[in-house]
């Protein structure tokens, strides 16, 4: 097992994971999700993302892989460094910024259904 992969391990065995962290993990490794609708929704799980790329900084450089996994995650990968700025500096307005990236491409999405305060996805 080499270095990045030990840190990969050791990064999933704190808990500190979540769908997006993870998928960006299994892209970084080769094995990139089968559905698109594995991106960050909000604070937290960008959050876990960014605390994934602060433990194996190798993989930043990679982040516009993430971009192939479909439109939502292009759009984030577009605008990471204002989202990561909002992140660390606890922007309480950063879900709206979030929501505002991401909505356009969620309504054209047949396979997202959109509630109040949240959403439903069917499919890949």
């Amino acid at each position: 097992m080499g270095e990045v992969e030990r840190e990969a391990a050791l990064w999933a065995a704190t808990g500190e994971t979540g769908v997006s962290s993870k998928a960006m993990l299994a892209t970084f490794m080769g094995k990139p999700p089968k559905s698109r609708f594995c991106y960050p929704h909000d604070g937290g799980d960008l959050g876990r993302c960014i605390g994934l790329l602060d433990t194996i900084p190798q993989f930043r450089k990679r982040l516009p892989e993430m971009r192939a996994i479909g439109p939502e995650w292009a759009a984030l990968v577009d605008h990471w460094s204002e989202l990561e700025r909002r992140w660390r500096a606890n922007d309480a307005g950063l879900y709206k910024r979030m929501k505002a990236i991401l909505n356009p491409i969620e309504r054209t999405n047949p396979n997202l259904i959109q509630l109040d305060g949240g959403s439903l996805h069917f499919g890949k």
